[in-house]
Formats: C-alpha cells, sequence, structure tokens
C-alpha cells in the first residue's frame, strides 16, 4: 500500500503524465475499462523499464518482433504465470493486472516463508524483524512491480526451507523453477549442496566425526542427493523452447553475454572500478555536475559495502550455505559489469538476498537500532519508488 500510493503521487504530480511504457507497446492499457483513471493511476507507475519486455512474452511469447535481441534474456516463468492468471487474455490491462497479482502474491508467500526459515534458525523475534526490514527494503517496490523479483524471491527461501527439513524433491524442483525465472537461479546449487552435505539438517543426526577431515561431508551421501541435479532443468527447458520459436538453445546467453554496455570482468577489477565511480560520484555531487549519475554510483557503492559487510556477517552468525547463497548470487553481477556504471542494479540484485536481510535483523538486537535502521530503509523505499515511477532509472 505504501508503495502504491508512492508511486501514483509520484506519477500525478510529475511533468510527465501517466502513461504505459511497459505494457508492449500499448500506451493506455486501460482503454475502455470502467474508472480507467484510477486503473492507470494504481497500475501503469510501476510499470518501468524491463516490465515492458515481461508484458510482452506475456502477451505474444517470445516470436514477439518487438522484443529485440534483447528478449530471450528475460526468462519464462514469470511471464507464463502472468499470461495463465490474465486467462489467457489478449488484453494489456488484464494482462498487466495479473502481473501484479503474481508478483504480489509471491512476496506474500515468501514473506510467509522467511519468517518460517528465519524462526527455524534463530528464534521467533529475529523472524519477525526480517519480515518487517525485507517488506520495507530500500528496494522493495520491485517485489509487487511486473518484475521477477518476488518471485525468485519465493522460489529462493522456499527451496532453502525444503532443504532445510530436508524435503529434497522439493528442494530440487523449486530450485529448478528458480532456474527458469532468473539465470541465477542455477547458483541455488551451491548452498543447496552445501545443506546437503553439510547441513544443518532438521532431524537427520551428522556421521560421527571420527577422524574425519574439515572438508568431508558431515551428512552421508544417498539417493535423494539426485534431486539437485533437476536444478538446471528449467534452463534447460527454457533452451528448448528458445531452439523451438527462435532456432537458437543459446539466445539467451547471446542475450545476455553480447548487452552493448556490459562485458565479462574479474569480480575483484569490478569492486575496484566500483569504488573509483562511486569516489567520483561524491565529487560529482559536492561539485554538482551531473548530480544524478553522481548520486547513482553512490547508491550504487552503498549497496556494495553493505553487500561485503553483510556477507562476512552471514558467514559469521548463520549456517555456510546462507554465506554460500549470497556469494554466489553477487558473482554473476560483479563478473559482468557495466561499462558506465560498474555496480548498475546492485540494490535491486541485493534485494533477492534474503541473508542479508536476516543478518540486519540479528544486528538490529536493540529496539533503537532497529528503528534507526527501519527509518533509514523506509526514507530510501518512498525516495527511490517516487523516481522509479516517474521513469528515472534506479536499478
Amino acid at each position: 500500500m505504501l508503495v502504491v500510493a508512492v508511486a501514483a503521487s509520484a506519477a500525478v504530480v510529475s511533468e510527465d503524465a501517466l502513461r504505459c511504457t511497459s505494457c508492449g507497446g500499448v500506451p493506455e492499457p486501460f482503454a475502455g475499462w470502467p474508472f480507467s483513471g484510477l486503473f492507470e493511476a494504481a497500475f501503469v507507475p510501476l510499470a518501468q523499464f524491463d516490465a515492458h519486455h515481461y508484458m510482452s512474452i506475456a502477451r505474444n511469447g517470445y516470436g514477439d518482433d518487438n522484443l529485440g535481441s534483447l528478449g530471450p534474456a528475460f526468462f519464462p516463468l514469470y511471464p507464463l504465470l502472468v499470461r495463465l492468471g490474465s486467462g489467457l487474455a489478449a488484453s494489456p490491462g488484464a494482462v498487466l493486472v495479473a502481473a501484479y497479482a503474481v508478483s504480489l502474491t509471491a512476496f506474500f508467500m515468501a514473506l510467509a516463508l522467511l519468517r518460517r526459515l528465519t524462526a527455524l534458525e534463530l528464534d521467533d523475534v529475529v523472524a519477525g524483524r526480517a519480515v518487517v526490514l525485507m517488506a520495507l527494503f530500500p528496494t522493495a517496490f520491485f517485489f509487487g512491480a511486473p518484475y521477477t523479483e518476488s518471485l525468485f524471491l519465493l522460489l529462493a527461501v522456499g527451496a532453502f526451507f525444503a532443504a532445510r527439513t530436508e524435503h529434497w524433491a522439493a528442494a530440487g524442483l523449486l530450485a529448478a523453477a528458480a532456474s527458469a525465472t532468473r539465470v541465477p537461479g542455477i547458483a541455488l546449487a551451491v548452498p543447496l549442496a552445501v545443506l546437503y552435505l553439510y547441513g544443518p539438517r532438521l532431524s537427520s543426526e551428522p556421521a560421527e566425526e571420527g577422524d574425519r577431515r574439515w572438508y568431508s561431508p558431515r551428512y552421508p551421501v544417498r539417493a535423494d542427493i539426485l534431486w539437485l541435479l533437476a536444478i538446471p532443468v528449467g534452463l534447460v527447458a527454457y533452451g528448448i523452447h528458445l531452439e523451438v520459436v527462435r532456432g537458437d538453445a543459446l539466445a539467451w546467453l547471446g542475450a545476455q553475454s553480447g548487452h552493448p554496455n556490459r562485458d565479462l570482468t574479474f569480480p575483484l577489477q569490478t569492486l575496484w572500478e566500483g569504488l573509483r565511480a562511486g569516489v567520483s560520484g561524491g565529487r560529482r555531487i559536492a561539485t554538482g555536475s551531473r548530480v544524478a549519475d553522481g548520486a547513482l554510483n553512490v547508491i550504487n557503492l552503498t549497496f556494495l559495502a553493505l553487500a561485503i559487510a553483510a556477507t562476512v556477517g552471514v558467514f559469521r552468525r548463520l549456517p555456510a550455505a546462507y554465506g554460500a547463497y549470497v556469494v554466489a548470487m553477487l558473482v554473476p553481477p560483479l563478473a559482468s559489469p557495466n561499462s558506465g556504471a560498474p555496480l548498475l542494479s546492485m540494490p535491486r540484485f541485493l534485494a533477492v538476498l534474503f541473508p542479508v536481510v536476516v543478518w540486519l535483523a540479528l544486528v538490529c538486537d536493540r529496539p533503537g537500532r532497529f528503528r534507526a535502521v527501519l527509518g533509514v530503509s523506509v526514507v530510501l523505499l518512498v525516495t527511490l519508488t517516487a523516481r522509479f515511477a516517474t521513469g528515472h532509472f534506479v536499478a
């Protein structure tokens, strides 16, 4: 409700009239609907940038000529659910409403599972704080927009919870669905393998320590580990579909690696370039030169600093699988930085790294500290939502 209210208000106050830039090229998705103005105010402002591709795919599939060469970079599970949720409707308005329904439903379920998972690892108090911090994370508006963040978060948390409670079939299938949602979904193989081999587990006892080396598995390998081989199935199925409709099973890889502003780079080099860009951005702000670009790099660097601190904290205070997940998810964006802004979209990437939020909930063990962190988060959420809703790139 907060995000929708801020987005609608910002769009109305903005000099730019309400317009849908992300409904498959349809400028007025609710034309002819009763109360169309209210629908536009509620649903159009957050339908920006990448939402255009997801809405086009939901309506017309990957054969849509409007997608261009970057279309296959947008994975199919989310637009498929949107299409099903719209009743296979061709109406851009129905598809857009269905997109919000899928995103918000997935987010609600993700928060419920996050609470149960955090309570399992820690306690109910920390779990409650984690849910609030996740719901009001600075880039939480992506969870309610026509984007894949909420669905991916649900599948990642669900896979962890299933593995943590030793439901390996569910863990493998949920991770497979994640690999059909975003390409980093394949990285779930790393933390799930760590959970399988080293735990902790809900009921099974680890093997006797004996002369076991530190790197040796704490739990015996059984046939149920084969469920983890299902993780790439979502990606493979997508490749088969692309082969059928486009004649190129690896079109998704070409779309991502062929992005004109991204190059394959060693992650440590990206960290250094991101630091330089952040410092340069601070100077621009101080001198009043290209303030918007400078602020974007400063924000990206700030979120990177949070990610680094959180990674260390997660490894120290949570099971190793949670830290492995954070590292596995951070490597892809750091290995393919944007040439103009090395840490571009870091705040968005960080939003789905739920162990970071759990660590924050642990750190905020005093009421004053929790209120301070929450206050800063809400201010950033409102600010970034308003900018995003008025067509400014945030992450």
